[in-house]
């Protein structure tokens, strides 16, 4: 099974030696799935995912009892032309960041908006911001689970 980020669907190639097509699954259909070790749900659409719900799979990044951390997978279609080369595309990352916190979901899109969130913690995110910063610009996902991870814990001393 694949999932076709930049169309956001599913593909299914049956398991045979005479397969030579992909099927596209009924997005409807499909509640939850799971590809290596990333698990995606299919989230009810409300006014915060709206714009980005597609059919509706995120990636269920981090997973506490306090909050949950949602990823919308999105690619961008890039043309690109050389001359030795031609025309090709180039698919750059376009990920979106959702929390769900105190069952409502917010909009991850700069550390402002977590201080928002978290307004007794902005030493704290600042602090681990800061220790991640490399990350930041090599992983951006991952900088995002250990992020949301350190705001996790530092609830959970209280």
């Amino acid at each position: 099974m694949k999932y076709n980020i930049n169309e956001d669907f599913l593909v299914f190639k049956p398991d045979n030696e005479h397969a030579f097509f992909y099927i596209k699954l009924i997005s409807d259909k499909i509640e939850k799935f799971s590809l290596d070790t990333h698990k995606f749900i299919k989230l009810d659409n409300n006014e915060v995912l709206k714009p980005y719900y597609g059919n509706g799979f995120f990636e269920q990044a981090y997973v506490s009892p306090l909050l949950t951390l949602y990823i919308k997978h999105k690619k961008n279609k890039v043309e690109l032309t050389s001359i030795d080369r031609g025309a090709f595309y180039k698919f750059l990352s376009n990920n979106t960041y959702f929390l769900l916190y105190n069952d409502k979901f917010f909009k991850i899109q700069s550390l402002k908006s977590l201080k928002k969130i978290f307004s007794n913690k902005k030493k704290e995110i600042k602090a681990s911001y800061e220790s991640y910063r490399k990350l930041y610009k090599n992983n951006n996902d991952l900088f995002m689970i250990k992020l949301i991870t350190n705001i996790d814990i530092q609830y959970s001393i209280e």
